[in-house]
């Protein structure tokens, strides 16, 4: 209509006809009632979204959570005589901001009451006080949601994530200023199981991720490289390196950045086509006395004698010299085949080397496993899986009766009522807890429900 206005107006009257304005006064005519609703629904659009600029949280924020309640119990002759039902629950809340666009910027805040399991298993007692702390025994069955930031899991609110997303030429930057793990920035290859210690993955903290990944934690940076874009059978892929120190804010003699405790990265991961996935990751770590080993940088706090609590592994896999410093050397290989859209199958293996600085303090650490996801099984969203592996375990230095492989068998079925509500009913098979066959199996069963919004 306005291209015939401007014909009419030039005087251009032999391009447009009498038909061609009858035909668009009928059409004006007959779309009237289209015409005048949307010009409602627009003038309504815009009253709302001047409503929402100027009410909204922020122009550069956006508020994503998580809240995990979980019904969990344990089984078995000695473990059940020592626990009782517990009802528990977890809550995150992630403020993602960006400034550009292509950066984010993870503020967040978490709080919970989900206190770990005693298995009564033992443990070793490096303090030679009598008294086995909570990082002297055993991380086996250690649950996601158990991590609250809090060793005293009291439903008081910590900032347990404070890190930035930024690319930087041909590399993407992560730094990390509190609560920072290599998964963070790392690929962990364990797809379906792995949920970033979320309400939405595998059950135990053993079958989320190569345990190599939990060693060291807190602040620092890292750079991911990638390559491998073109049409051939190597899909993008990357070369990471990254540096977290366990006691960054600590001014202290012995502690700070690169005089505290630890962990520097390196990994290769390639993809080859769009169902295989490798990677190839090596930790180096320098840990102060009375340290753990797979402690995420003392994520979940630290016990009543300033020892950081473990996440994963037994008690002799974790515990080191109260005494003298120790610095290790961690290898793994992880992998992931996809067979089908319907069929994932992953595992990895880990091998650390831990050197003390005093006498008999050297020692060496195993762990593998291996799980088998069906996504969308029963329904889109679904996913039935199953893993089993050994947890880390140490025999360099375990006395007689604690020379067995701790094995765990986790299976689970996560439901997904909604795209905000999964349910996941699980259960968690541990054999020879302790490294000691004489133990009681446990059996920990745990139902899960996990909302985000």
């Amino acid at each position: 209509m306005d291209r015939v206005n401007e014909l009419i107006a030039t005087a251009t009257a032999d391009l447009v006809t009498k038909e061609d304005l009858a035909t668009l006064q009928r059409l004006q005519e007959e779309f009237s009632a289209e015409l005048a609703t949307l010009r409602g629904r627009v003038d309504a659009l815009e009253a709302r979204t001047a409503e929402l600029e100027s009410n909204q949280f922020s122009t550069t924020t956006k508020l994503v959570g998580e809240a995990i309640f979980a019904l969990s119990d344990v089984f078995g002759d000695t473990a059940g005589d020592r626990n009782n039902s517990v009802f528990q629950e977890r809550v995150r809340l992630d403020l993602q901001t960006s400034f550009t666009g292509r950066d984010i910027l993870h503020t967040r805040l978490a709080t919970g009451n989900a206190g770990r399991f005693d298995l009564g298993t033992g443990g070793v007692d490096t303090n030679r006080n009598g008294v086995l702390d909570p990082s002297e025994r055993s991380a086996e069955g250690f649950q996601t949601f158990n991590l609250t930031g809090r060793g005293a899991n009291d439903n008081g609110v910590v900032l347990d994530w404070l890190a930035y997303y930024v690319p930087v030429g041909p590399a993407r930057l992560y730094v990390s200023a509190t609560g920072g793990v290599h998964s963070d920035y790392a690929a962990t290859v364990n797809p379906y199981f792995e949920d970033y210690d979320g309400g939405n993955g595998a059950l135990s903290t053993f079958a989320s991720e190569n345990p190599i990944f939990r060693i060291g934690g807190g602040a620092g940076a890292a750079l991911n490289f990638n390559f491998g874009k073109g049409g051939g059978i190597l899909k993008p892929s990357a070369l990471t390196i990254g540096y977290l120190g366990s006691e960054p804010n600590n001014p202290g003699i012995g502690q700070g950045i690169f005089n505290g405790d630890y962990a520097a990265l390196g990994q290769l991961n390639f993809n080859l086509g769009d169902r295989i996935a490798l990677a190839g990751t090596y930790v180096h770590g320098y840990h102060g006395a009375g340290s753990t080993l797979f402690d995420a940088g003392g994520f979940q706090g630290q016990d009543v004698t300033g020892r950081n609590i473990p996440v994963v592994g037994t008690s002799q896999a974790n515990a080191m010299s109260a005494t003298n410093a120790s610095s290790s050397n961690s290898y793994g290989i992880s992998a992931a085949i996809r067979p089908s859209d319907k069929l994932s199958i992953s595992g990895f293996v880990a091998y650390s080397d831990v050197t003390g600085f005093g006498s008999n303090d050297d020692r060496e650490v195993w762990t593998y496993g291996a799980g088998i996801a069906l996504p969308d099984f029963g329904k889109k969203g679904n996913v039935l899986g199953f893993f089993g592996g050994a947890q880390p375990y140490s025999f360099t230095r375990a006395g007689r009766g604690s020379r067995d492989i701790p094995y765990q068998v986790e299976g689970f079925y996560k439901y997904r009522v909604s795209d905000n509500v999964s349910i996941t009913p699980g259960v968690i098979w541990l054999t020879s807890p302790g490294q000691n066959s004489d133990n009681d199996d446990a059996f920990i069963g745990t139902l899960r429900t996990t909302f985000t919004f």
